[in-house]
This record gives C-alpha cells, structure tokens and sequence, in this order.
C-alpha cells in the first residue's frame, strides 16, 4: 500500500514538473530569433511574433508591423550573447541578457558595445510566440526620427496599441 501510494505520488510529481519546459528552452527560443534575424530567415521570424507583440527600443516603441519592418533593415553580423538568464512560468519564458553585435541599419552601424536586451515568449495555441522585446541599444538619430515617426503613426497601430489618456478610475 505504501509503494503504491509513493508510486502515485512520484508519477504525479513526474507529471506535473514536465508539464513546464526546461528553462534552457527560452535561451534555445532567443537564439533561434537571432539566427533567423542573422540569415534573413523572414517566414520563420514572422512566424515568431505575436500579433498583441510589443517591443521598446531607445527611441520608443513598436508594435509587431513596425518590429518587423525595423528588423528587416537590420543587417546582423556577429554576436556574443552572455549573462543570459531565463525566467520560466506557466507557458512563458522572460529572457534577459547582455549582447554584443554587430548591425547595421541601411547601411548604417549601430554601436557594437555590449548592451542589455530583454524577451518574453509566451506558448499561444500550443505555439511559442515572442510577445515582448525591449533593446537598451541607441540608434543613429538620422535612423532613430525615420523610426520614431513610423512609430507614432497611430494609423498603422492596432487600436489597443494607440495612447490613452483615459484613466483607470474611468469606466
């Protein structure tokens, strides 16, 4: 009765801790985003992003049109990802790092100093999606107002994703 009972309750642990994904998943999720970003692999980026995806970047941010709009200007070099951490939820993953790469925005290079960049990838319909991205690396201010200004057009935002005054006492 006793094996029974310790059998049971090994199986239900076995049950319930593979039931969430190894962290290492989250790290294996960013690096595949940054090779298909590298190779220009734009289906499986695409692919990738949720529609609700939003990202912050030195100048503002975006929603998902505008990220992949910006990501296809990028050139990537080489890049050292380091001090990766990830965080694992219920069907999420926060990963945070400090990368150093080289890009180029047409034509134009970004700093290559190491800078901090943050994901979320959150599992949608059985499917893992980045949802979120926030990058700490500046853009050129000649690259930086053309973004900017695409990112303020409210008339290529979703509606969920424009400003709001309105406040959260208001009903």
């Amino acid at each position: 009765m006793l094996k029974a009972f310790a059998f049971t309750l090994s199986s239900m642990l076995l049950v319930h801790c593979s039931a969430f994904a190894d962290p290492s998943a989250g790290k294996i999720l960013e690096t595949n985003m940054w090779e298909n970003m590298k190779h220009q692999n734009w289906t499986a980026v695409e692919d990738s992003i949720a529609p609700n995806f939003q990202s912050v970047h030195t100048f503002g941010s975006l929603n998902r049109d505008q990220e992949i709009e910006l990501i296809k200007k990028l050139y990537l070099g080489t890049y050292r990802i380091t001090d990766l951490k990830v965080t694992e939820g219920p069907d999420s993953y926060i990963v945070t790092y400090i990368i150093a790469v080289k890009e180029k925005i047409d034509n134009e290079l970004l700093p290559a100093a190491p800078t901090a960049r943050m994901s979320i990838w959150q599992k949608i319909d059985g499917k893992w999606q980045w949802v979120a991205h926030a990058s700490l690396n500046p853009i050129p201010a000649s690259k930086e107002k053309k973004v900017a200004d695409a990112s303020t057009d409210t008339s290529k935002k979703p509606k969920d994703q424009t400003s709001s005054t309105k406040k959260s006492d208001d009903k």
